[in-house]
């Protein structure tokens, strides 16, 4: 059983009600075991989590010719981590691990997040665990995405190597 009191919470073990007061229902002793003293274990560990995304959030505002959004996207109106206007909405994710689980609600919230003509992206960190080193980015985009880019890019080549038509 699980007792909290003064704001402590600690295992106890099953109590019945009849059992828990005393006959002049003043006093009650339950024994509990003791409480971890200072703050939570993992304080640490989530603020330099915070860190990282954050450098993560700047290193792609000057890569992708973004702005990060305020809050990291945690505002109406304003979602993803990074937007540029009219042509990319970007969510960033950073893992220390050699794989990373990718999820269709995480891809589709980011393509919902998207205005018309946005292009959603999400970019995953790879980084070394305790430096917090990039070790590699990799950018997800949907198929007819990445089609479009291709295309554009085999367009652009093509028209590189055409001769200007003379005029006669």
């Amino acid at each position: 059983m699980v007792l909290t009191a003064d704001g402590h919470v600690g295992d106890a073990a099953p109590i019945c009600q009849s059992c828990l007061f005393e006959v002049d229902g003043q006093k009650v002793d339950v024994p509990m075991e003791e409480l971890s003293p200072g703050p939570a274990p993992r304080r640490k560990a989530l603020k330099k989590n915070k860190q990282i995304s954050v450098a993560q959030e700047r290193d792609i505002q000057e890569e992708f010719g973004a702005r990060m959004q305020p809050g990291s996207g945690n505002q109406p109106g304003k979602k993803g981590d990074n937007r540029r206007k009219g042509s990319l909405r970007i969510e960033g994710k950073v893992t220390r691990a050699n794989s990373f689980r990718l999820e269709l609600e995480v891809l589709e919230k980011i393509a919902g997040e998207a205005t018309f003509g946005e292009m959603p992206v999400l970019v995953i960190d790879f980084v070394q665990p305790g430096t917090s080193k990039l070790r590699d980015r990799f950018t997800v985009i949907n198929a007819e995405d990445f089609k479009s880019l291709n295309q554009l890019r085999e367009e652009h080549a093509s028209s590189k190597h055409r001769r200007p038509e003379r005029s006669t």
